[in-house]
């Protein structure tokens, strides 16, 4: 009776504990973890559809036509965000589960990927020990659509099917403007194995013409959210400029993430050592699809996020380094893998299973503020105050500065009933606020509200203030 594993079944065996292992450090924690403004922005114009048959967004009411209608943003992910909504109500754990099971997705098509290269189970064993693959797939943004859509172009294309990458690289389009690095990766892929035809090009051309037929006839308002406001906020962020704007705000970039970078030095390291080895078409292939991906993302893309770098560029580092595990069998990728595994695993379990229930302040939230009310706060609040219109604090700046209207003019329009302050307000360059300065802001509070009361959620307090009418709260 022969008595162990075989090398194929404990590979086997390390793919399921690995799966668990992700579904244990994702799908649990979502409604502990705090939610972000760009969640809510993302997962409103679903609930809007859900609730009241319109794709709008409730945060940016009172700008142009935005509480009824989303152009500013591609539509796929947004629209996607409907099943989730739709079934589990807006809540903190419904706006990020879409996310943690496109992730669950991604894993399964990297072992048919991994497959292909004769490493089906060491690719996703990668992506999933990996602490910054594990935080995208916790966050409510379409990131790991991106790096799903990526991943099922790579495999349509490395197979010659260039109907099905064509398709793809559109719904990567219709995801995220990052997606044109999808649609280059497969007309990559395709021309370097000899399929390219104009099947792909039809496949790719289809769905964006009839995606762009439903605004042909509201082009003014799709030019006024598209462009008009993304350049104020780009503006403001201070993403746009040449070459070396975008140099230093990648540099910048390096350095605000730099404790999330440290997990990615074992997978770099295996890389190096991959590449002192013999590389052979697969391998040049690999590498070619990371630095059209990397390059891209530095020289061309303004807005700087890690994300996108965890959706491109990751996980061909993984296939990578898997691929060279695999042909060169050295000692040392083998100890780095163990490595990667020990740190990444300890890292995801440390940072993410360490979350603990912030919510209960949102309890007091909503007895300090009167059902169907009208409240400006940050946007991240609505997730709390459902039954609430929360519109964007610094939602009422950009009327003053794109509609050209006065601070009065514009609270009149948008007419709150609370105002929600948090000690990081002002944080952000790209949501200037629509007074002078925070001095300003407080002369203001005092003059046209009465204090409520205040309560902490995930560590952050607000404080909670009631517009006066004619003297009366």
């Amino acid at each position: 009776m022969q008595i162990g594993l075989s090398h194929k079944n404990l590979s086997r065996l390390l793919m399921v504990l690995a799966l668990m292992f992700y579904i244990a450090n994702t799908f649990p924690l979502l409604g502990k973890m705090p939610v972000t403004m760009d969640e809510v922005l993302f997962a409103e114009p679903a609930r809007n559809f859900v609730q009241e048959g319109h794709f709008g967004t409730t945060s940016m009411s009172g700008l142009f036509q935005f509480q009824t209608k989303t152009y500013w943003q591609h539509p796929l992910y947004i629209m996607l965000m409907y099943i989730p909504i739709k079934l589990f109500g807006f809540n903190c754990w419904s706006i990020k589960i879409l996310s943690a099971f496109l992730g669950l997705l991604s894993l399964l098509l990297a072992y048919k990927i991994g497959k292909n290269l004769g490493v089906p189970h060491l690719f996703p064993i990668l992506l999933v020990f990996n602490v910054l693959f594990i935080w995208v797939a916790c966050i409510g943004r379409m990131e790991m659509l991106t790096l799903l859509l990526s991943l099922a172009s790579f495999y349509f294309a490395w197979n010659k099917r260039p109907v099905e990458a064509g398709f793809i690289g559109s719904l990567a389009v219709l995801n995220h403007p990052v997606g044109f690095f999808t649609v280059l990766d497969g007309l990559i892929l395709l021309k370097l194995k000899a399929s390219v035809d104009k099947r792909f090009f039809a496949a790719l051309a289809f769905p964006v013409l009839i995606t762009f037929s439903f605004v042909i006839g509201d082009l003014n308002e799709f030019v006024r959210q598209y462009f008009t406001v993304q350049r104020y906020l780009y503006a403001n962020s201070g993403w746009l400029g040449g070459p070396l704007v975008q140099l230093k705000n990648f540099l910048r970039l390096l350095q605000e993430a730099r404790q999330w970078l440290f997990w990615l030095i074992p997978l770099a390291l295996m890389m190096i050592v991959g590449l002192t080895k013999k590389q052979d078409n697969e391998a040049k292939t690999l590498l070619l699809i990371q630095a059209v991906n990397f390059l891209g993302l530095v020289v061309l893309v303004p807005n700087k996020y890690i994300n996108y770098y965890v959706a491109l560029v990751i996980p061909y580092m993984a296939l990578y380094a898997a691929y060279s595990l695999k042909k060169h069998r050295s000692t040392g990728l083998v100890f780095l893998l163990i490595v990667l595994i020990f740190t990444n695993g300890i890292g995801i379990v440390k940072s993410f299973s360490g979350y603990r229930n912030g919510n209960d302040g949102a309890a007091i939230l909503q007895n300090l503020v009167e059902p169907h009310s009208t409240v400006i706060a940050q946007p991240s609040l609505a997730v709390y105050l459902d039954d609430c219109r929360v519109i964007g604090f610094h939602n009422v700046r950009m009327i003053m500065d794109l509609e050209r209207k006065t601070a009065e003019t514009a609270l009149q329009e948008i007419s709150p009933d609370y105002i929600v302050i948090d000690t990081n307000i002002a944080q952000f360059n790209k949501w200037p606020l629509f007074t002078e300065d925070q001095d300003s802001l407080g002369k203001f509070i005092k003059k046209k509200t009465v204090f409520c009361g205040k309560t902490q959620i995930h560590g952050k307090n607000y404080y909670v203030f009631k517009f006066t009418r004619d003297g009366q709260v």
